[in-house]
């Protein structure tokens, strides 16, 4: 305790203010020590940055939200596909990559040649996706749909709709075993260019039998209208001969009936006449005259 009046000693004075500024930088430095620990929590946990080329077609890459790949052509059974996403991811190391291997198929990462000279302290990787699989004789006959959702790096996850042909006589035999990545990859792409091909082709061989189907059906309609037509012409015209012959024998049957009433009402009218002519042999001169004169009109 110090007497009034009295200044404080010097020594005192001066050693408290650096005790105090030490403690102000110690606190300083712990609060930026514990912004750090946050930021590399936070960007631990958010995993790292990844992008594809063409882009994704969906999602955010979390388990919620996973990225959403292009579906994969149809694919054999026992055989394989490569992703068309190009995919970097960029804050990871090369040992963080597994192969994912489920039940039925195996999913690894097929790193890809760039322009950049890489190293694993860059911590960045390109790689496409390669789709296996390993079990052909596992399902039934058919074609399966399989909506495969996985991760191949931490906190990195995706979505993938695969379709297998599983139909007879389109297993694969084993793919022999490759040289290097660079072949298997160049194979893969071959594959899956090629399946492409053969599903463009077979789908304009069916739109080109489909077509030629509907053209024969409509031939086939066609000439069965004109068919029936023909018909329907030869009919009518068959009718009408048989309504002119018939007409033809009633106008003659009418006219050999008037002929021979005609010629009845004349072998009558002779009979009558012969008749008269008898009888006036047998009047006297006066009726004779005058019987005479009515056969001339008669006859006339």
């Amino acid at each position: 305790m110090f007497l009034l009046g009295r200044d404080a000693p010097s020594a005192y004075s001066e050693s408290g203010t650096f005790g105090l500024q030490e403690y102000l930088q110690l606190a300083i430095l712990g609060l930026l020590l514990i912004w750090l620990l946050i930021d590399w929590s936070r960007r631990s946990k958010s995993g790292p940055l990844a992008k594809a080329e063409p882009p994704f077609r969906a999602g955010k890459g979390t388990k919620k939200d996973p990225f959403v790949l292009e579906a994969t052509p149809m694919v054999s059974a026992g055989g394989s596909a490569l992703s068309t996403e190009i995919i970097t991811l960029e804050g990871i190391n090369a040992n963080d990559i597994k192969t994912v291997s489920g039940p039925q198929f195996d999913i690894t990462v097929v790193e890809q040649i760039t322009d950049e000279d890489l190293s694993q302290d860059d911590h960045k990787i390109v790689f496409r996706l390669k789709l296996e699989d390993r079990d052909p004789d596992d399902l039934d006959e058919g074609v399966y749909e399989f909506m495969l959702k996985f991760k191949v790096a931490r906190a990195v996850h995706f979505l993938w709709l695969a379709t297998i042909d599983y139909r007879r006589g389109s297993v694969l035999e084993p793919a022999k075993s490759k040289e290097s990545v660079e072949s298997s990859q160049t194979e893969s792409s071959v594959k899956v260019d090629v399946a492409i091909s053969e599903a463009a082709l077979a789908a304009d061989r069916q739109r080109s039998e489909e077509e030629a189907t509907k053209i024969k059906l409509e031939q086939a309609k066609a000439k069965a209208a004109d068919q029936a037509k023909a018909k329907a012409a030869a009919a009518a015209a068959l009718a009408a001969t048989a309504a002119a012959t018939k007409r033809k024998q009633a106008e003659e049957e009418a006219r050999r009936a008037s002929e021979a009433e005609a010629a009845e009402r004349i072998k009558a009218m002779e009979a009558e006449l012969e008749a008269r002519r008898l009888a006036l042999e047998e009047m006297d001169a006066k009726q004779r005259k005058k019987e005479e004169e009515l056969l001339r009109v008669a006859e006339r």
